[in-house]
């Protein structure tokens, strides 16, 4: 099942100004150590934000992914604030890598896959424009009862 994100470009448009040309890229940002698990289910961008179309990032849909993960979603935000969650107690794990403006949750999507459009308006201001985003997992740790692990995060240029 797909779901559509479309609030946070919408948003964009108002925060950067008009530029002429700009490469469309997207990285994934791994989780610094001690903090890596590749455990988790990872998302993927299936392609890059380019104006005018439609940028897609992909996850396990629900069933798919380990039964100790039972909810995740995606964050969607401007900036990256690096924030270590560990200092915030035992029950949090990983580096915050994404401001949350935008959540979007998995527990809709039955099947294999999780697909999570972001429309991009065909508008010359958002060229240019720098997201992040990042999966956050809220399961039940056996030691420590509920728990929130962050996995990789993702930088995002909107181009052409």
């Amino acid at each position: 099942m797909r779901s559509n994100a479309m609030s946070w470009i919408l948003a964009a448009s108002l925060l950067t100004g008009a530029a002429s040309a700009q490469q469309a890229s997207y990285t994934h940002i791994p989780q610094p150590p001690p903090h890596y698990n590749p455990f988790p289910p990872l998302f993927t961008a299936l392609n890059t934000p380019v104006v005018g179309t439609t940028f897609q990032v992909s996850a396990p849909g629900l069933g798919y992914g380990c039964a100790c993960y039972p909810s995740y979603f995606l964050m969607t935000g401007f900036t990256n604030p690096d924030f270590d969650m560990t200092v915030l107690g035992p029950n949090f794990r990983g580096v915050l890598m994404t401001s949350a403006e935008v959540f979007v949750d998995r527990s809709a999507a039955y099947g294999p896959q999780w697909i999570v459009d972001f429309p991009i308006p065909a508008s010359s201001t958002l060229i240019g424009f720098e997201f992040f985003q990042q999966i956050a997992y809220l399961y039940d740790s056996p030691t420590f009862g509920p728990s929130v692990l962050v996995g990789r995060g993702g930088h995002g240029v909107i181009g052409t």
